[in-house]
């Protein structure tokens, strides 16, 4: 067993204490953020990031003056965060890479291989098909719109060649 209650190690060797705090340290400030990290003090990878937290900040202000504008001119239709929608499909793909990645890197070991696959199948990969399938079904109301308005446009033309 690698946990052990009477002993309150893990693999026999580390403290139970030990191992939660590093997991947290590590999960709350992520060592590629930090300031020994080489990508930290590389200018041109701080620039692609801080333009990608620009561009989702930017993304959820324009949804909201989008929503806003679109409910006082048509107030039956609805805006859906389609670039919040479009930025959320980027991280989700963006962490599912980071995680891949470390399956290529050897980063793992065997019996963290359980919390990997759980973790991209359970949470990730679900979350991105529920953003897809979202996209997905405002791209056909959006398209349902148009036609119908389509139809409406054609049917008053032929109304008025027939007068």
């Amino acid at each position: 067993t690698t946990f052990l209650i009477d002993n309150k190690k893990v693999f026999g060797t580390h403290l139970m204490q030990d191992m939660i705090k590093d997991a947290l340290r590590c999960f709350l400030s992520p060592p590629v953020l930090s300031s020994k990290c080489c990508l930290f003090n590389n200018p041109q990878a701080k620039e692609y990031i801080d333009s990608f937290v620009t561009h989702c900040s930017r993304a959820e202000k324009v949804d909201a003056a989008l929503h806003s504008l679109l409910m006082k001119l048509e107030p039956q239709r609805q805006h859906l965060a389609c670039l919040g929608t479009w930025i959320l499909y980027h991280n989700l793909r963006i962490m599912i890479q980071y995680l891949l990645s470390g399956f290529e890197l050897e980063l793992y070991s065997m019996h963290e291989y359980y919390y990997i696959y759980w973790y991209l199948s359970e949470f990730l990969y679900a979350w991105l098909m529920s953003t897809l399938s979202r996209a997905e079904s405002s791209q056909m109301a959006e398209e349902r719109i148009a036609e119908e308005q389509q139809k409406g446009r054609s049917s008053k033309k032929a109304k008025k060649k027939k007068k």
